[in-house]
């Protein structure tokens, strides 16, 4: 290495052609630099890719982390999942509303509201020892309800994500009487 930066130095201080390459060398560099962090500021504030980017969904490494985490979370769904049937399909309708088309939409869904229903109550279960006065009927109480808590925050969760993502659109779109 230090061979490398003592050719370097002795290019830049020669006369002649030496310090021309070098200042070549320089300046492309500066250039490429320049050019690669406008690029990178031109993408970032252009409002259209943005946009493109939000319809489009995630890119390549959310996509693979999105289907580890339904890989995982696969077992847990098929145990409340809906078989077929109405349920199914209202939620698989609500998900596509919320704007989660992916194929694992449905999974991650039953998956993450299945660990809630399970880890809950065990927070609960597990926080006993903390609170000693209470009784094991309370306890049991406490954790059902914890576990209905996880069931139905899944449920106002996308209730609220397909509110919000209709009022995303309304707010969006022009009148239609204001493009006549």
């Amino acid at each position: 290495m230090n061979g490398f930066i003592d050719k370097l130095v002795s290019l830049a201080a020669a006369d002649g052609i030496g310090s021309l390459i070098f200042i070549g060398l320089a300046a492309g560099t500066a250039f490429a630099l320049a050019m690669g962090v406008s690029s990178f500021v031109l993408n970032a504030s252009d409002p259209v890719r943005r946009r493109l980017g939000r319809l489009g969904g995630s890119n390549e490494g959310e996509e693979r982390s999105s289907l580890s985490l339904a890989t995982r979370l696969r077992p847990l769904a098929t145990l409340i999942a809906p078989k077929r049937g109405m349920g199914a399909e209202r939620v698989a309708s609500m998900l596509v509303q919320a704007g989660y088309r992916g194929a694992n939409a449905a999974t991650m869904y039953y998956g993450v509201k299945a660990a809630l229903m399970i880890s809950l109550p065990l927070i609960v279960l597990l926080a006993a020892p903390l609170l000693p006065d209470i009784s094991t009927l309370s306890l049991m109480l406490y954790s059902a309800a914890a576990g209905f808590a996880g069931s139905l925050a899944c449920s106002i969760w996308l209730d609220k994500a397909v509110a919000r993502r209709q009022k995303a659109l309304r707010v969006g779109f022009p009148d239609a009487l204001d493009l006549l």
